[in-house]
């Protein structure tokens, strides 16, 4: 037994060629698709960010920019001025720590005391094991 699709198929088989060739027209008369340049991407990508971020929110972006220009300005107004050194002179807290000393030194010659002793430099650190006993689980 046919069924209604197998009847449709075989009473219009004559129409299937004059659809090919219309289908054939209808495609040569298409114009070619443009292929796009690989090196277009960057510029695509950059425009469709623009257009879609920038500029519907153009006067909050001009906004944003002068709070951080202004934030700039003030920041470098109260930034303290940078100090002046000595040429050859190191502002390391070792050297603070020595020329301290040597100023008190100074200070007990000239006035007479006796018996301000000289702080040795301090001992660079060096780890150590925290316990000599071996780990221990606790009982449950």
């Amino acid at each position: 037994m046919k069924t209604p699709r197998d009847i449709l198929f075989h009473r219009h088989r004559a129409a299937e060629s004059k659809l090919n060739a219309l289908r054939h027209e209808v495609v040569a008369q298409l114009a070619p698709v443009a292929t796009e340049r690989p090196d277009a991407l960057p510029w695509r990508v950059a425009f469709t960010l623009w257009r879609e971020l920038i500029l519907p929110a153009h006067r909050i972006w001009a906004g944003l920019a002068c709070a951080w220009v202004l934030l700039l300005l003030v920041n470098s107004q109260l930034a303290p001025p940078p100090r002046a050194t000595v040429a050859g002179q190191d502002d390391s807290s070792m050297a603070f720590w020595q020329r301290y000393q040597e100023e008190r030194r100074f200070f007990a010659e000239l006035s007479g005391v006796a018996g301000i002793k000289a702080v040795p430099p301090a001992q660079p650190f060096t780890p150590r094991p925290r316990s000599e006993r071996p780990f221990q689980r606790r009982p449950a």
